[in-house]
């Protein structure tokens, strides 16, 4: 919900459904996807001022947290591809990567970069489900993991 597209988080306005439901996850990820543009598809610190929101109108014990285990790679044409984070770290295999101030991995190799949640970034998310005491977490997509 917080700095998300406006296009999205309009629809999933938690301060008018959260009193009709029981249990929610926030799914923390598509940050950036093939409607946005280049960019990261999670961000620790954008996932983090997405709990502190909704807690204002859920009870920790009702939330859990969305956490991905793929990415997008994008072209030079800004097209975008998802790709799972165990395709993604088997393409880190002899190219450019590094870790993002995001806390994704950053993979690049000719004109392709891409962004990619991974184990190191799931774990980094996990701690957050436990900081703020959370019902816990789920992965979105099982079998992505690498």
């Amino acid at each position: 919900q917080v700095d998300y597209n406006t296009k999205y988080s309009e629809f999933h306005d938690i301060s008018l459904f959260h009193p009709y439901i029981d249990e929610a996850v926030v799914m923390c990820y598509d940050l950036h996807c093939q409607d946005t543009g280049p960019g990261t598809v999670t961000n620790l610190d954008w996932a983090e001022k997405n709990i502190l929101y909704i807690l204002r109108f859920m009870q920790p014990h009702r939330l859990r947290l969305g956490i991905p285990a793929y990415g997008y790679i994008w072209g030079k044409n800004g097209k975008a591809k998802a790709v799972s984070a165990r395709q993604a770290v088997k393409k880190t295999v002899g190219k450019l990567f590094k870790r993002t101030g995001s806390g994704t991995l950053m993979i690049s190799y000719g004109e392709k970069t891409g962004y990619v949640s991974d184990r190191h970034m799931r774990d980094e998310m996990k701690k957050l489900s436990v900081k703020y005491k959370l019902a816990g977490w789920a992965v979105w997509r099982i079998g992505f993991e690498d």
